[in-house]
């Protein structure tokens, strides 16, 4: 038999204990797990607020007994004593605890806690347990700080200072006692109680002396008057003791009070890490210091022993003081973490092998090998801002990017938003042969500052950007930076695209070669570039050093934005292009693209424009200055424009120099030669010269004479129409061509403007607007417009014109009767017909729109005849004067004489040439772009007899075209398929 004796738990069957003990489970025991405290007046156990610490700290364990290791399920149940909304969680550790985990918990909740327990089956509960302390929420005063005596009342009495904090977590501190001491007196003790009934609440010592607040500053003025003599900071001192609802207290004092007083406590660390994480050390030593401890808080949180050195992070508050035995509590010691992070990241790509280590690049005896690799390292610890230094140059068979020998690219997700990249012992970014640009960059919502730095050397034959390529971010060139000797097809120094911005402050980008556009810096549409106080064109020394380009834009070459608004260039105090080139090094500017002041500019050359095209009365293509109207006209005599008779006005827009009517581009130098009469234009070119007129303005002229082998073209500005008004003078021309080549317009009519050549006057005399002569030639194109009321259109003796284009109208119209040969008069020479129109002219009867002379020629392979107001088109005079010397007059491919006109031949004299010849190409009169026609001509002759002959060539030609010509009699009409037989002649009378 087994007897269990002396517990009451033993008093009970075997069997019943067995099936209690062996077969349950219960709570046994309790412990706080955080560190608390026995109230001083009510005994209760205190613990601080969650508000102020980490909440899982809060916690309490309960021993369990369940040595079936069933699956519990526990709840923690808070029974308040009064107002609080503490929240308990229970969790079971390993079948043997439960934790309870208190949240929310605030200064004067009281309560209770009971655990109950049941089976995960929810089936089974078992005992509950009921904690019987009553549990406070509690937080002891914290040690007043900053005590000094500050000053003197108004009765003469010092007065001491300090600061404490009574509101939130310690708005339960409910007694303050000061001791004021003079010299080496005995203290004055004066006890302040507070007064919570009163608004505002007040502080009050019995005798009625009140405690002055503002916000957590007190004072309280001393019982005794300063004594003569004495000095307030070294004879005044006082004792402060806080005490709490709980009896809990904070003492201090001011250094002078006595000797009896624990060390203050000293705060060290290193500010310099890379994570925002220092190693705090703590100490406190002085005399009286064998036995003492330290403690410390950090944000508010629990006070804890000081062991050894913590980690604390950047802004956090640590707040320590020091007790000794037998002494009183030392100040409270307050310190606010503040780090510098070592956000720049070290390379050499130079390297042998680059480093796996992962803290590699924070330091300079352990570098990466890559700028992109060195990106990384910033945006994996997520700075906001970070430096690259480059220790060793970079060169072929180093290390580099991929896009370049240096990359950056940055998400625009990334925190990093500043980066700045310079160099040590004079580092060079050199693409030499490596066939590589320069610098990479992608970094949108980012700026990159190059500070300092060379980059040189790069090749990119047939790609954009060889010193840098800005695919997205802003790039800003400072510290002296040089982007030079390098090459590209466009933007060989620098290339922006329509993401990218480039900022000039201290740089210079010289020597620069693009094989297109742009040698210096090339803008694409919806990129900027802003030079502030950079050069382009100039060495960092201000030597001359210009940049160059194969097409346009030797300095910068600037797409036109097409977001209204948008700046692509900008300009400010010391900026400068070189203007020593002209406009080879020059500033190229798209229609639509201009130069905005944001500043006054310091140098008296800025740069020299050339814009695309001189748009006189377009505002979107013509200005070239934006800003304020004060400083473009302060600061437009700065710019040299590449057209010598443009000045920019006060508003930024074009306009041509007072008096000119044409400027002169003489053996391919723009502006050489501007005039105010175009005959001086015409004059002021020598013998074998070639030469551009453009035509500035509106104007009358009278007659011109080109004489000598020169070749003179005559343009409009793109965009723009120009008139010329005709006065004739005798039997002249506006434009005579004896032996010169004149062309009117220009074989790229899309590049250039519309010309209008008008005669109005009522002169029978003049030969006409434009005179062929000698063995001069005149070539006619589209964009250009004939209109001679009086004289004839194009006058010919000797020479050819050839015309490719335009428009000759409304000639002979002030001729009663019209006049032979309004429009064209062939009297001696080749006239080809190319294309364009000869329309709505008012020919003579018998003499049409053109008049081919006897033994002249006339080929039309193009373009069309109609609308003669007389009805004739094109009149052949006569036949040659022999075999050898025949009037030629061919028709071929789509050329037309439209149905409205006839092609009136007069075979009265003899028959060399009396007729039309085919061309090789025969006739496809549906291909003619300036109507829809169906035959070539309508012939009417003096003689429609069997057997005259109309049509030439060969027997196929005549046979497959002369379905494509009608015969006109008197009274009847006939298609040439039945009337013309295989010889061309007729085969039966027309009446």
């Amino acid at each position: 038999m087994i007897l269990f004796t002396g517990c009451e738990l033993f008093n009970m069957s075997a069997p019943d204990y067995i099936a209690e003990y062996a077969g349950g489970a219960a709570a046994e025991k309790w412990e706080f797990v955080t560190d608390t405290y026995t109230s001083v007046r009510s005994g209760y156990t205190t613990f601080p607020p969650s508000s102020i610490c980490d909440p899982d700290l809060v916690q309490i364990r309960v021993r369990l007994r369940n040595p079936q290791k069933y699956e519990l399920v526990p709840y923690a149940v808070v029974t308040n004593e009064g107002t609080s909304n503490v929240i308990a969680e229970a969790v079971v550790e390993n079948y043997e605890r439960v934790l309870i985990i208190l949240q929310n918990a605030k200064v004067r909740d009281n309560f209770r806690l009971k655990l109950e327990i049941s089976h995960v089956d929810g089936l089974r509960k078992f005992e509950d347990y009921e904690i019987q302390d009553l549990f406070v929420c509690n937080s002891p005063p914290e040690i007043p700080t900053n005590l000094k005596i500050a000053g003197l009342d108004g009765s003469g009495r010092p007065v001491a200072g300090w600061e404490m904090l009574a509101d939130g977590d310690h708005d339960d501190n409910e007694e303050v006692q000061i001791q004021f001491k003079e010299g080496d007196g005995t203290p004055v003790s004066r006890r302040y109680t507070r007064v919570r009934t009163e608004v505002p609440e007040v502080w009050r010592s019995s005798d009625g002396y009140e405690l002055t607040r503002s916000g957590d500053s007190y004072t309280a003025s001393f019982p005794m008057v300063k004594a003569a003599g004495t000095e307030l900071d070294t004879h005044y001192h006082f004792h402060v003791t806080v005490t709490d609802e709980e009896g809990y207290t904070a003492v201090t004092a001011t250094p002078g009070f006595g000797s009896d007083q624990s060390p203050t406590v000293g705060f060290s660390y290193d500010p310099n890490t890379v994570d925002g994480w220092v190693t705090m050390t703590l100490t406190a030593s002085g005399g009286g210091s064998s036995g003492t401890t330290i403690y410390y808080s950090v944000d508010g949180g629990q006070e804890k022993t000081y062991t050894g050195p913590f980690a604390a992070r950047d802004g956090s508050v640590i707040r320590a003081r020091s007790k000794t035995p037998g002494l009183q509590d030392s100040y409270l010691s307050v310190a606010t973490v503040r780090v510098t992070y070592l956000s720049s990241v070290y390379v050499d790509p130079t390297l042998a092998v680059p480093p796996t280590d992962p803290d590699a690049g924070w330091t300079e005896t352990n570098p990466v090998a890559t700028v992109h690799a060195a990106v990384e390292k910033i945006i994996d610890r997520n700075f906001a801002s970070g430096t690259i230094v480059l220790l060793k140059g970079m060169g072929s068979g180093n290390h580099s990017g991929s896009s370049g020998m240096a990359d950056v690219v940055i998400p625009q997700a990334a925190a990093l938003k500043t980066l700045t990249i310079k160099r040590e012992n004079s580092a060079v970014i050199d693409a030499g042969s490596a066939g590589k640009r320069g610098l990479y960059v992608n970094a949108p919502g980012a700026t990159v500052t190059l500070q300092g730095m060379e980059i040189k050397n790069a090749s990119i034959p047939s790609g954009n950007g060889g010193g840098i390529l800005v695919d997205a971010g802003t790039v800003v060139l400072d510290g002296g930076t040089a982007v030079y000797g390098s090459s590209a097809a466009n933007g060989a120094g620098v290339y922006i695209t329509g993401s990218g911005a480039v900022r000039m402050e201290n740089g210079a980008v010289y020597l620069n070669t693009a094989t297109a556009n742009g040698g210096g810096v090339y803008i694409e549409d919806g990129g900027s570039l802003a030079i502030n106080s950079g050069k382009i064109g100039f060495n960092t020394l201000s030597a001359s050093q210009p940049n160059s380009a194969g097409a346009k834009g030797g300095a910068v070459y600037a797409e036109a934005p097409s977001v209204p608004g948008h700046t692509a260039l900008s300009m400010s105090g010391a900026a400068a292009v070189n203007t020593s080139g002209g406009v080879s090094h020059g500033v190229y500017l798209k229609t639509g693209a201009g130069i905005t002041l944001t500043g006054s500019l310091t140098a008296s050359s800025a740069a020299v424009i050339e814009p695309e095209v001189y748009a006189l009365n377009s505002r979107d293509s013509a200005k070239v200055l934006g800003g304020s109207a004060a400083l473009i006209t302060a600061n437009k005599s700065k710019f040299t424009l590449s057209d010598a008779a443009y000045q920019i006005n006060n508003n930024g827009y074009l306009e041509p120099v007072a008096g000119y009517a044409s400027k002169v581009e003489i053996n391919g130098v723009e502006g050489s030669v501007s005039y105010e009469k175009f005959t001086d234009s015409i004059n002021g070119v020598g013998s074998g010269q070639t030469a551009i007129i453009t035509i500035l303005k509106d104007f009358e002229t009278g007659n011109s004479y080109a004489s000598g082998s020169k070749t003179i073209t005559i343009v409009v500005p793109k965009g723009q129409t120009r008139k010329i008004t005709y006065t004739p003078s005798g039997t002249a021309a506006w434009i005579q061509a004896a032996s010169a080549t004149v062309n009117v317009g220009h074989p790229n009519s899309s590049q250039y403007g519309t010309l209008e050549l008008i005669q109005t006057a009522t002169d029978n005399n003049g030969h006409g607007i434009l005179y062929a002569a000698g063995n001069g030639v005149i070539n006619l194109y589209d964009n250009v417009i004939v209109k001679s009321a009086s004289v004839v259109g194009l006058y010919m003796w000797g020479g050819t014109i050839n015309m490719y284009g335009g428009k000759i109208t409304e000639c002979g119209t002030k001729w009663t009767s019209g006049r032979a040969g309004a429009a064209v008069y062939v009297g001696l020479g080749t006239f080809n017909m190319y294309g364009g129109e000869i329309t709505n002219n008012k020919g003579a009867a018998g003499g049409g729109s053109v008049y081919v002379s006897r033994g002249q020629v006339f080929n039309m392979y193009g373009g069309v005849i109609k609308g003669d107001q007389n009805g004739t088109g094109l009149c052949i005079m006569y036949g040659g004067y022999s075999a050898s010397d025949p009037t030629e007059v061919t028709i071929n491919g789509s050329a037309v004489i439209a149905p409205d006109n006839v092609v009136y031949i007069d075979s009265s004299v003899n028959t060399y040439g009396t007729y039309i010849r085919i061309g090789e190409d025969g006739l496809q009169p549906v291909n003619n772009p300036y109507g829809t026609y169906t035959t070539t001509a309508v012939i009417t002759a003096t003689n429609l007899s069997s057997g005259t002959k109309l049509l030439d060539g060969t027997t196929a030609l005549i046979q497959n075209n002369r379905s494509k010509f009608t015969v006109k009699g008197t009274s009847s009409t006939s298609s040439g398929s039945t009337v013309i037989d295989d010889n061309g002649e007729l085969n039966q009378t027309i009446p």
